[in-house]
């Protein structure tokens, strides 16, 4: 990224890797009973690295949602 953009005086972000994942496990092929059912899952910041995308505002910490669908 250019300099251009940086204020003087300010730290320049040293740069960070983030690992985040997300699954639909197939459940109705074990289940057949289950194909109306969607299981999903999703985490960002699998190992809870410390960086800031803006200076001055942290990213948030390891993050894991799951949930489940139904249809008719």
């Amino acid at each position: 990224m250019s300099s251009q953009f940086e204020a003087p005086g300010q730290p320049r972000n040293p740069g960070y890797t983030v690992v985040n994942g997300a699954a639909v496990p197939a459940a109705d092929q074990a289940l057949g009973f289950l194909s109306n059912i969607t299981l999903h899952v999703r985490a960002t910041n699998l190992f809870n690295e410390s960086y800031s995308e803006v200076a001055g505002f942290p990213a948030l910490g390891t993050h894991v949602v799951g949930g489940i669908r139904a249809t008719c």
